[in-house]
């Protein structure tokens, strides 16, 4: 018997939200990934010498924010990760400054959705 609580694909577009997204602008702290994944990107990183080089990074270790669950799939959300952010071998955390998250959002993430999607009662 196995017990599956979660669900992990990797979408090369925002059209996985066909049915809408309920958008998180605000990063909350119950929305991070608490627990391993058990799933790793291949990702360039310097190491202590100040080499590049590339390495394979859990997804939970890597920045990231939660955009919101999706619509008509209670509890299933959808992340952004930033694998580049973690280049350097001392990033400790895998929340987004202040201005990362301003140009992530104002930037990349609206324009992208308002492009193709009206919203309203806070579904995009």
């Amino acid at each position: 018997m196995y017990d599956i609580d979660s669900l992990c694909i990797f979408p090369t577009s925002l059209a996985v939200a066909k049915q809408g997204l309920y958008w998180q602008p605000i990063p909350h702290l119950v929305m991070n990934i608490a627990t391993n994944v058990y799933f790793t990107l291949l990702v360039d990183c310097y190491n202590n010498k100040g080499e590049l080089g590339r390495v394979e990074k859990p997804l939970q270790k890597m920045p990231y924010c939660c955009l919101g669950e999706f619509g008509g799939f209670k509890g299933l959300n959808l992340f952004a990760f930033f694998p580049k952010l973690a280049l350097h071998p001392n990033w400790t955390t895998t929340f987004l400054i202040d201005k990362q998250q301003s140009v992530w959002v104002d930037g990349v993430f609206l324009l992208a959705f308002y492009a193709k999607l009206k919203g309203e009662d806070g579904l995009l």
